[in-house]
C-alpha cells in the first residue's frame, strides 16, 4: 500500500527532451528541432549512416559518434555516451525497481548500479541506392561477486549481476520523399544469488522486454520539407524471489509488474533562407507513463504529457577570416507538461489531471566553423555572461573531424 501511495505522488518524468536521446552543439543551439539534417541522427536510425562517411564528432559530456566508409556501400561506426536504453525518463525505472530488489535479498554483493555507466553501441550500415539498411547493436552488461570463507571451511558465495542484450535496426527507402522505419528488441534482466552451507537465497527477473519502432517521413513541398514521424518504446519486467532453507523449506514471491511507455509524435517544416542558410519550426507530442499492476489486478499508472514547440535558425558564412565556414545558430523552445494520475483499487476508480505547466520560453544560440577537416560547435549560454570582458559561459562543445 506504502508503494501505491508512493507511485500517486511521484513525478513520473525526468526529462522532457523530445525523442529521449541526448543531443550535440549544434542540435541544442538550434532548439533541439531534431527534424533538421545532422549527424546525431543516427541515434535514432542508424540507416542515416548514409549520409555520412568517415566522420567523428566529440561531444563533451554527450554523445560521441564515429562513422568509416567502406567502399561506399558500407559503414561501420560507434556511439558512446548516448545513455542506457532502458528508461530513466520516468522516476519508477527498470533500474530504480530491481537493483533494490536484489539488494534488500541478497546480503554482502557489491554496487551494481549499471545506470551509472556509459556503454558504448556499434553501428553497421548498407547503402544500396533506392534503400539503405542500419543496425545498431548493444550488450549492457554489469557483474559484481563476493565470497567468504572462514576457518571452519563454511563458504558464503553472493553475486549480482544486469544484462540487456539488444538491437535497433532502421531501413530509409527513396530519395526525393525518403520514408524510415526501425525496430528494436532487447531483453533485460536482473539476477542475483547467496550461497551457503544452510541457506540458498535467489533474486531475479521473472519478465523482461523492451521493444522500440518508429517511422518517419520527409516530404518536399514546394520550397519547404515537410517532416512527420512517431515513435513507441514499451518496457515490461518483474521479479522474482526464491530463498531455501536447506534441505527443503522454499519460500517464494513475485514483485508486482511494472510497464513503462514512452511515446513521441510530432511534425515539423524547414527550409532554406537567405544565402546558405535555413529554418524550421516543429511540434512534439511526448507521453511518457509508469504502470504497477498487482497480482489482484489491481492497478496505478501515473502519466505526464508534453507539448514541445520549437523554432530554429542557421546561416553560414563562406571565407570569413582564416575560416573556410562560419555559421551562427540560434531558436526557442517551450515546454508544456500536463501530470496525470490514474489507478484502480477493488472495483473503484480514480483520474486526477494537473494544471498544466508552461514552462519559461528558451532561448537558444551557438555558433560553428569550420578549418580544413575540423569543426568546432558551441552552444553558449547567454545567461552565464556575467561580465563584458570575460563573455557568455559555454553550456556544451562539439569537436568534429572529417578523416
Amino acid at each position: 500500500m506504502l508503494k501505491r501511495l508512493i507511485l500517486l505522488c511521484m513525478v513520473t518524468v525526468f526529462s522532457v527532451s523530445a525523442q529521449f536521446h541526448p543531443y550535440n552543439s549544434r542540435m541544442e543551439s538550434l532548439a533541439e528541432t531534431y527534424i533538421i539534417d545532422d549527424i546525431n541522427d543516427v541515434i535514432r536510425y542508424a540507416a542515416y549512416m548514409k549520409n555520412y562517411e568517415n566522420d567523428l564528432q566529440v561531444t563533451f559530456t554527450s554523445p560521441i559518434i564515429g562513422i568509416k566508409s567502406i567502399e561506399d556501400k558500407f559503414r561501420i561506426g560507434f556511439i558512446g555516451n548516448r545513455g542506457l536504453m532502458l528508461s530513466q525518463q520516468v522516476t519508477e525505472n527498470f533500474y530504480s525497481t530491481a537493483i533494490p530488489f536484489v539488494d534488500s535479498a541478497i546480503q554482502y554483493i557489491p554496487d551494481i548500479s549499471i545506470s551509472n555507466q556509459w556503454i558504448p553501441h556499434a553501428l553497421f550500415g548498407i547503402d544500396v541506392g533506392v534503400f539503405s539498411l542500419g543496425f545498431d547493436l548493444f550488450l549492457e552488461y554489469a557483474r559484481s561477486s563476493y565470497s567468504q570463507e572462514n576457518p571452519d571451511t563454511i563458504e558464503t558465495k553472493a553475486s549480482a549481476s544486469i544484462h540487456n542484450p539488444g538491437f535497433l535496426a532502421s531501413l530509409i527507402y527513396g530519395e526525393k520523399v525518403q520514408i524510415a522505419a526501425k525496430f528494436g528488441l532487447a531483453a533485460p534482466r536482473i539476477s542475483g544469488k547467496l550461497e551457503s552451507a544452510s541457506l540458498e537465497t535467489e533474486a531475479e527477473s521473472d519478465k523482461g522486454l523492451y521493444l522500440e519502432f518508429g517511422g518517419e517521413a520527409g516530404i518536399p513541398i514546394r520550397s519547404v520539407k515537410l517532416s512527420l514521424g512517431a515513435d513507441f518504446i514499451l518496457e515490461r519486467y518483474a521479479f522474482l524471489f526464491e530463498n531455501t532453507i536447506i534441505p527443503q523449506t522454499v519460500t517464494r514471491d513475485t514483485s508486482d509488474e511494472f510497464t513503462n511507455t514512452r511515446t513521441a509524435l510530432y511534425a515539423g517544416v524547414s527550409g532554406n533562407v537567405f544565402t546558405d542558410g535555413l529554418w524550421a519550426a516543429q511540434y512534439a507530442l511526448n507521453i511518457t507513463g509508469h504502470t504497477s499492476k498487482a497480482g489482484n489486478d489491481d492497478w496505478v499508472r501515473t502519466t505526464s504529457i508534453f507539448h514541445i514547440f520549437s523554432v530554429c535558425l542557421e546561416k553560414g558564412w563562406d571565407k570569413l577570416w582564416v575560416l573556410d565556414k562560419v555559421y551562427a545558430r540560434g531558436g526557442m523552445r517551450l515546454n508544456l507538461e500536463t501530470p496525470l494520475t490514474s489507478n484502480e483499487n477493488s472495483e473503484v476508480k480514480t483520474k486526477t489531471k494537473s494544471q498544466t505547466n508552461f514552462s519559461q520560453i528558451i532561448p537558444t544560440v551557438g555558433i560553428g566553423i569550420c578549418k580544413g577537416i575540423f569543426t568546432l560547435d558551441l552552444n553558449i549560454n547567454l545567461n552565464q555572461w556575467d561580465h563584458l570582458v570575460t563573455g557568455p559561459g559555454v553550456s556544451k562543445v562539439t569537436a568534429g573531424l572529417m578523416f
